[in-house]
């Protein structure tokens, strides 16, 4: 009896000791080390991640085109990270897609169906219609929120390029989206406007938040999981998105 427990306290001590070297070595990581890695034989690349648990597929050359739920597949940068630049940082902090109807931006990456289609019983506009009432509804709030949000920036920040070409194009796509038109055309002005909401809320975040953990050179931020992060083949810039939380590969 004596001897199991003793076998067992050994156990816990060697368990113990394992977990203890295991948060070291974690806590210990920098942004060119590997926290996970797999290699791709196809494209002779090895990628590794210092700050998540989970490693994207590099996206090969490419020729970038429409696909059928009206968005670029692994070319998006609304569903997939891509290699980071400075000039478009912002992309790299986009919100990653939720399906959890709690999620405030829910309905910017919403999928219209077959019942979000409302046809006018016209003969004249036989095959016309309308986006459902409930979708503008939620779409128009978020972008209201948005709006009002950039309304409060420092007069230097609102004229951001960026944020000035996605004010202009969410007003336009808003009073797109309640036009009618045949579906593929209702539910593709949707998705622009869904795209340009997401592009324009990082810009936003981008300024209002990871800007000044730019210039904070001082601290290392926790990574963020929840946004998009970026591919980049430069360790200067693997070691800044690094120290600011942004998921780097």
């Amino acid at each position: 009896m004596l001897k199991r427990v003793k076998i067992s306290l050994n156990v816990r001590i060697i368990v113990l000791r394992i977990q203890i070297v295991t948060k070291v070595l974690v806590s210990a990581l920098h942004s060119y080390n590997g926290r996970v890695g797999s290699l791709f034989p196809n494209h002779n690349i090895f990628v590794t991640m210092p700050n998540m648990d989970v490693v994207h597929a590099p996206i090969p050359f490419c020729h970038t085109r429409m696909r059928r739920m009206n968005n670029f597949a692994k070319d998006d940068p609304s569903y997939w990270p891509q290699p980071f630049h400075g000039v478009i940082g912002h992309l790299s902090v986009i919100p990653c897609p939720k399906d959890s109807l709690k999620h405030p931006l829910h309905f910017v990456w919403y999928q219209p169906g077959p019942n979000d289609f409302s046809e006018i019983r016209e003969a004249a506009l036989l095959g016309f219609g309308r986006l459902s009432l409930l979708v503008c509804s939620k779409l128009n709030k978020l972008c209201s929120q948005l709006l009002q949000d950039m309304a409060g920036l420092l007069e230097e920040v609102k004229m951001d390029p960026f944020l000035v070409r996605g004010r202009d194009q969410i007003q336009k796509y808003l009073e797109r989206i309640s036009m009618p038109g045949s579906r593929d055309i209702v539910f593709l002005q949707l998705a622009c406007l869904q795209r340009v909401f997401l592009e324009t809320y990082a810009r936003h975040e981008w300024l209002r938040k990871w800007v000044p953990r730019l210039e904070n050179v001082d601290n290392v931020y926790e990574v963020e999981p929840h946004v998009m992060g970026a591919f980049t083949d430069q360790l200067d810039t693997a070691a800044t998105l690094y120290r600011i939380g942004i998921p780097v590969w």
